[in-house]
């Protein structure tokens, strides 16, 4: 699929670091001995120097290849005076034949967009693979991004009603015809989640709209780490406290129907040394 060029950038980019202080949860994951890490697609940098300042005595490295975010990002690290950090426009392939290996390589809201534009679960194997040759004995992978089980693809649970209160809401119409031509009949919990997550960006819409947000479920990725002969360290979903609040206030869900719905998984896998 050919990724449309956001209409917004700087809209995009502040969507990104608002949920900043959840995304700092990864901070849980980078030991306070790692030597590097890596952050790949940093986007503008947000979270690689905010982690950068709570770890002074690691290196950091965000590679991303959008030239732009990239040189928003080496202004945040300058202006943060975060000097162990360092942003490069470039992709997992290009360090592939460097010296370095990383203690942690943090993939943050970034496989779907590999799957979406870079072609599928082949491409995400790459970048999953990739990653895995970068690691220091020990080290690990940190995937944040947005999932689901995969029980929540076949379940119509609540569904009706649920769908019932979206539709109620005349101005996201649009959205939902196109988002139906894009992934089809809502037909489950999963599909109509997958929504939910999408139509707050009508700005980007002509962007956002084809983007698979969530096209791999916990499973797999767990099945993937098997494969790499990895340890799941952490494998885990929740709803943000923001998406909570803000679906509750648009669509009248009760804590019931609230309860059937994710937002943002922590997969986390080690390398076996």
């Amino acid at each position: 699929m050919t990724e449309v060029a956001l209409t917004d950038k700087s809209g995009y980019l502040a969507r990104m670091e608002k949920p900043l202080q959840e995304k700092l949860k990864i901070r849980e994951y980078i030991s306070p001995q790692a030597n590097r890490v890596l952050d790949v697609g940093c986007a503008d940098g947000a979270v690689t120097v905010a982690l950068a300042k709570l770890f002074p005595q690691t290196q950091f490295l965000g590679v991303d290849r959008n030239a732009e975010f990239i040189e928003k990002a080496r202004a945040r690290a300058k202006e943060a005076g975060a000097l162990n950090v360092t942003f490069e426009v470039s992709y997992i392939s290009d360090l592939f034949n460097r010296e370095e290996r990383y203690d942690s390589i943090l993939l943050v809201s970034v496989e779907h967009e590999i799957y979406t534009y870079d072609g599928g679960m082949p491409a995400v194997l790459r970048s999953l693979a990739g990653a895995h040759l970068l690691l220091a004995p020990g080290g690990d992978i940190v995937i944040r991004d947005m999932m689901l089980p995969e029980y929540k693809w076949e379940s119509d649970y609540l569904l009706p009603q649920m769908l019932a209160k979206v539709l109620e809401r005349k101005s996201i119409l649009p959205m939902f015809v196109d988002f139906k031509r894009y992934f089809g009949q809502v037909e489950a919990v999963g599909q109509l989640n997958h929504f939910l997550l999408k139509y707050m960006y009508e700005e980007n819409w002509a962007h956002e709209g084809p983007e698979n947000y969530m096209p791999i479920s916990v499973e797999e990725y767990q099945a993937v780490f098997k494969w790499l002969e990895m340890d799941i360290i952490k494998a885990d979903l929740s709803l943000l406290p923001y998406l909570r609040g803000r679906w509750k206030d648009d669509f009248g869900f009760d804590e019931s129907e609230l309860d059937n719905l994710f937002s943002t998984g922590f997969v986390v896998a080690r390398r076996r040394t």
